[in-house]
């Protein structure tokens, strides 16, 4: 979408980009993963994951990829192409669902977290940590 191209809102109304980024600001709340990490870590009542340095991975990732070009087997778990996917700074938030299909979340981040956490436990996918 260009800076010029103005958006129309499911009930019509068409809106500058400017001025629907800043709408979608006020509505929205932009999460880094690190935040839904914890946010989700404290749903289930476990310890936040620890950030591991972009060095180590880089390294991890170079050691896997040579392992796996030599002796062959299970194929990388974290590829050079991952890691840069991971690294660049990724936030979760639902503007485009806003934006082209009209979508807007109907409860909070924290509330979505549990109803899935709850629909994961009663398929059996997760246990309830004692």
């Amino acid at each position: 979408m260009s800076p010029f191209t103005p958006l129309v809102l499911p009930n019509g109304v068409v809106i500058s980009n400017r001025l629907a980024k800043a709408t979608m600001e006020e509505n929205m709340a932009y999460l880094t993963m690190e935040q839904l990490m914890g946010k989700i870590a404290k749903a289930c009542n476990a310890p936040v994951p620890k950030v591991i340095p972009l060095a180590v991975i880089k390294l991890v990732s170079g050691f896997q990829v040579l392992r796996y070009k030599i002796l062959g087997g299970a194929e990388p778990k974290v590829t050079e192409t991952a890691v840069a996917v991971m690294s660049a700074g990724q936030f979760v938030d639902g503007s485009k669902a806003l934006s082209e299909l009209g979508f807007k979340a109907a409860v909070s981040t924290d509330e979505a977290i549990a109803r899935i956490l709850a629909w994961f436990r009663s398929q059996g996918m997760v246990t309830k940590k004692t």
